[in-house]
């Protein structure tokens, strides 16, 4: 899998193809890696394979606190709601998680709009 045993990077078209690190050393956790590998080859086997039940790999608790840790480490700026990640750390992070976690669950979680950067 390309990037595998890496930390996170991304490309951009005015390089050519070459790979910019966003400054991101996350490693991901073997476990996360291993659900991707899984989905990424089955995918390649089978392109007319549908996946329907990806909905629940979404709200995992490692799933979910890696996601944070990507955004904390890239110095994620507050969404259109303005909540900061010092305010997620000053009110709790596993509390947010759970609460996060079980909006998932429960279908009842509901994305603000996407914030625009010009």
């Amino acid at each position: 899998m390309p990037g595998e045993g890496r930390g996170l990077t991304f490309g951009s078209a005015s390089e050519a193809g070459k790979e910019a690190e966003i400054g991101v050393s996350v490693t991901t956790p073997d476990k996360i890696r291993q659900l991707q590998k899984k989905l990424y080859l089955k995918a390649k086997q089978e392109p007319d394979y549908r996946f329907y039940l990806l909905y629940d790999k979404v709200y995992r608790d490692d799933i979910l606190a890696y996601a944070r840790q990507l955004v904390r480490e890239n110095d994620g700026a507050p969404g259109v709601d303005g909540v900061s990640c010092a305010d997620i750390e000053a009110r709790g992070v596993e509390e947010w998680l759970a609460g996060i976690r079980r909006e998932l669950h429960e279908q009842t979680y509901k994305p603000d709009p996407v914030r625009r950067a010009c």
